[in-house]
């Protein structure tokens, strides 16, 4: 699924990419990952199939896009709390 376990590849992201990107999460997060495809992932994105797969190469590749933004999003949300609350989170109130 990319080069390593803990480093999967990344893909740049143009215009059309994140379009793809932001219609996949909608589709995997309401649908599921499996229950999605290219077509329609494709159509809701307002891409042709040509266009996502010359961006991500694979279903395969948007899940890893999709995962990584996911996770990136959750780290930042949580690095911020982990901030406020300072070394000791029993004082922070």
């Amino acid at each position: 699924m990319g080069t390593a376990a803990g480093n999967p590849r990344r893909i740049t992201m143009t215009p059309a990419a994140r379009r793809v990107l932001a219609a996949a999460e909608r589709l995997f997060y309401a649908r599921g990952i499996h229950a999605v495809g290219v077509d329609l992932i494709s159509a809701e994105a307002g891409v042709t199939k040509k266009t996502l797969y010359d961006r991500f190469g694979s279903k395969e590749q948007i899940v890893v896009e999709y995962l990584a933004d996911r996770d990136e999003r959750w780290r930042a949300f949580l690095g911020e709390r982990l901030d406020v609350a300072g070394p000791d989170p029993r004082s922070a109130s």
